[in-house]
């Protein structure tokens, strides 16, 4: 398995950013700013490396390395087809991104469906995991949630009426109606999370239908109680839809041993845009 950076390029807005290729025709987008104890993000279905833009600058001015790894098929990483999209997947090569940036006894912070992830590589690397920061994540059984059910069912109208002008429509309604407050939902900021799924028509549905097809190796729910770093649960208060269900939450407090809960008043889906304080708050309040 080669581990090597194959590009360079740097990115005022989100610090440097490479790609390290983790098998064949599986490339996977890495993000860094900042130097100290490393921090990684794995974002959730939507924003990619952009949408942790203020908590990489915020982790940086703490003295944190934050490391965003965008999970294959999403953001600046390759989408290749006929591969496993399955979140155990997703996780392995995280894993792989991690040993090769020597990125260890990190603090894991994930969004949404990333969290599905981060538990996983938790448990088959606790070597790799400080602590773990979930972002209304819950413990998720599958990669084929809602969210990506919605946008496969939405495929015949990505190829009809065009991949941008359907997904921006798509994407702004979904981050307003999901926001506490809305301001952050600029005209740039929404195109900045359509680029995040800027590619031809066949790779996206390809993507999208290997997580559909995806399986998991063994269900989360009974291996959660091996997790044994401090796991915080950040939940909005905002109504939204798409997050940790109270089910969620139970079973979170009732299998992980070094579990708590914060709650980010005012805020919905996206705590990271518009409360990102509360997220490196609770980064850092797990020491390194």
């Amino acid at each position: 398995m080669t581990l090597f950076a194959l590009l360079l390029a740097v990115s005022a807005d989100t610090g440097i950013t490479r790609t390290i290729v983790v098998a064949p025709a599986e490339t996977i987008a890495v993000t860094t700013a900042g130097a100290g104890a490393p921090v990684v993000l794995i974002p959730g279905l939507l924003g990619g490396a952009f949408g942790y833009r203020h908590v990489m600058t915020l982790l940086a001015r703490n003295g944190r390395r934050a490391i965003v790894i965008e999970p294959l098929g999403f953001g600046a990483s390759s989408a290749p087809a006929g591969v496993n999209y399955s979140l155990t997947a997703q996780a392995d090569r995280i894993i792989a991104v991690m040993d090769s940036l020597h990125a260890r006894d990190a603090v894991v912070v994930a969004h949404s469906s990333g969290a599905g992830i981060a538990y996983r590589l938790a448990l088959r690397r606790p070597d790799l995991v400080h602590g773990l920061v979930s972002i209304e994540g819950g413990p998720i059984e599958t990669a084929g949630t809602p969210g990506v059910r919605n946008i496969a069912r939405a495929a015949p109208w990505l190829r009809i009426l065009g991949i941008r002008k359907t997904l921006r429509s798509r994407i702004r309604r979904g981050l307003v109606v999901n926001s506490g407050s809305t301001g952050w939902v600029t005209d740039s900021v929404v195109e900045a999370y359509v680029d995040a799924f800027d590619r031809d028509y066949r790779s996206l549905v390809a993507v999208f239908q290997g997580m559909l097809r995806s399986r998991e190796p063994a269900p989360l729910r009974l291996m959660l109680p091996r997790i044994r770093c401090p796991v915080i649960l950040i939940v909005g208060t905002a109504r939204h839809t798409g997050g940790v269900t109270a089910e969620d939450v139970a079973t979170l407090k009732r299998a992980l041993p070094a579990m708590s809960v914060d709650t980010a008043l005012g805020a919905g889906l996206y705590v990271y845009e518009e409360q990102p304080e509360a997220v490196v708050r609770a980064a850092l309040s797990i020491r390194p």
